[in-house]
This record gives C-alpha cells, sequence and structure tokens, in this order.
C-alpha cells in the first residue's frame, strides 16, 4: 500500500516537473537561487496550454495518438489546434477560450471550411467558457 503511494507521488512530480519546464521553455516561469519557481510575466494567451490540455485528454482518456498545433502543407490559414487518431479515424479539434457570444461567425465558418477541407471523421469545435469581461491573470492574482 505505500509503496504504491509513493509510485503515484512519484508519477506526479515527474508530471508537475515536466509542466515546470515547458513553461520555462516559453518564458513563463524561471527558477530562482533558492530553487523556487517565480512568474516572469503574466500569459496573455491560453490557447495553446488549452490545446496541449486537449492533446493530453485524448491521449490519457481515450489512450489514441494526437498533436496540437499543426500546421499541414496547402493550408495557409495558421494550424490545427489538436489533430488526433483514434481508430484510424482522425479527429479535428478547435480550441477557444472566449464567452460564446465573443466567437464570431467568421471563426465559425472558418473551422467550417477547414474541417470540408480536411476531411475528418470527426471535427469538433471547443469552447472554454470564459466569462464577460474576466481576464486570466495569475501574477495580478498572486496565483504563482
Amino acid at each position: 500500500m505505500e509503496s504504491e503511494f509513493h509510485n503515484k507521488l512519484h508519477q506526479a512530480v515527474s508530471i508537475i516537473d515536466k509542466r515546470l519546464i515547458y513553461f520555462s521553455q516559453i518564458g513563463l516561469l524561471k527558477k530562482t537561487e533558492r530553487n523556487r519557481w517565480c512568474l516572469i510575466r503574466a500569459p496573455n494567451n491560453f490557447g495553446p496550454t488549452f490545446e496541449r490540455y486537449v492533446k493530453s485528454v485524448f491521449e490519457r482518456e481515450l489512450i489514441c495518438h494526437a498533436e496540437w498545433g499543426i500546421k499541414l502543407e496547402g493550408f495557409v490559414d495558421g494550424d490545427f489546434d489538436v489533430l488526433a487518431l483514434a481508430e484510424s479515424a482522425l479527429c479535428y479539434v478547435e480550441c477557444k477560450i472566449a464567452h460564446p457570444d465573443d466567437v464570431s461567425n467568421e471563426e465559425v465558418r472558418h473551422f467550417l471550411q477547414r474541417s470540408q477541407d480536411l476531411a475528418p471523421e470527426v471535427a469538433i469545435l471547443l469552447i472554454e467558457l470564459q466569462p464577460r469581461g474576466s481576464r486570466y491573470n495569475l501574477a495580478q492574482n498572486g496565483a504563482v
């Protein structure tokens, strides 16, 4: 029982370490001389983090291969947020963090056009609800 607890604790620490290193690599965190993590700047775009999370859900919960931020030849309008392969079915997920009313008709048309062009078996427009007027600001709120 105690060994199982230590294994789970070790796994959790490993995951946290990987995430801290990632945030350090993208310039959000740095390690201080006292071996603590410090926020360098407040993130102004949680999109890539949300996309990585969606990718991890495909991998962890659905046990399938997934990638995020994919640029494909022949598609000039940015990247595909998340592409996954589930039992040979191609899945495309477009991730948005916004109030649903703030997702423009143009963004929906763009998603539908890219879905038609890519022709995946599954296409999802995933909107993480952000209340109107709110702004994620970890530094200001002292969360780190």
